[in-house]
């Protein structure tokens, strides 16, 4: 599943805070003169490095939590999403790697678990679907990212972005990043989430055939707005008007 990585990232320092991780960084505050957020260190290029060295059966190292969890470059990693899934389709064919877009997931969520079982090639006959609490890690509580950072996030996305729709023939809509309704408002603890169940929640398994993971017991946010997508011509060619707006505005 892929999401815009604007939104995905301040989601991540969303739950982290909520989780009671102590970052010393956040989207929410105003950008700074060559702000370290937007940089690795040489710190974070020699961990990445040695990490890729480390073979099946190494130990992991023991600075990798600390790594994943607190440093603000590792989010930023994690959202150039070109970088990380193209290790998987240099030893798999393409067609055999279901990408779901965290958008559409969110509006329809039945339809599109019901295309991932059928991916699978399980009988999505054979699942039942039941509403499930909203997830609590991401709760907003009134916290927003700053508009200077989410601009400044657009832009360093951009490149990443553009390379992943050549990459799948796919244009998701990130170009131009936007709030995503309902998800990045205020959450307040009345949405409900849809999964997938047959007797013991399961949603999904494992293609064999290609080792594809599939989805896991869903829990999400319905929303009823979603900007559709457009073709990677058109977003390369113009901004959406909304967006020049909004731009415009901050």
């Amino acid at each position: 599943m892929v999401r815009d990585p604007v939104n995905g990232c301040f989601s991540a320092e969303i739950m982290l805070r909520n989780i009671g991780v102590d970052l010393k960084w956040s989207f929410m505050e105003d950008l700074v003169p060559s702000d370290p957020r937007f940089a690795e260190t040489a710190e974070d290029t020699a961990f990445w490095k040695m990490l890729s060295k480390i073979g099946p059966d190494d130990p992991l190292p023991p600075q990798m939590m600390k790594q994943f969890y607190e440093r603000c470059s590792t989010v930023l990693r994690c959202g150039r999403y070109a970088e990380r899934v193209k290790p998987f389709l240099d030893l798999f064919p393409k067609e055999n790697i279901m990408f779901v877009d965290f958008k559409e997931f969110v509006t329809n969520t039945e339809s599109v678990v019901k295309q991932v079982v059928e991916f699978i090639g399980a009988d999505p006959g054979l699942y039942k679907y039941k509403e499930l609490p909203a997830g609590m890690a991401g709760e907003r509580k009134g916290r927003r990212m700053h508009p200077a950072v989410r601009c400044k996030l657009v832009e360093y996305f951009r490149e990443y972005n553009l390379r992943l729709y050549a990459m799948l023939g796919r244009d998701f809509g990130w170009t131009e990043s936007d709030i995503e309704e309902g998800v990045d408002a205020d959450n307040n603890n009345n949405g409900k989430a849809v999964a997938s169940s047959r007797e013991n929640d399961l949603v999904a398994v494992v293609r064999k055939s290609s080792r594809v993971a599939a989805l896991s017991q869903p829990v999400i946010r319905k929303t009823s707005s979603v900007r559709r997508v457009v073709s990677i011509t058109a977003s390369a060619s113009q901004e959406p008007p909304k967006i020049r707006a909004m731009e415009e505005d901050m």
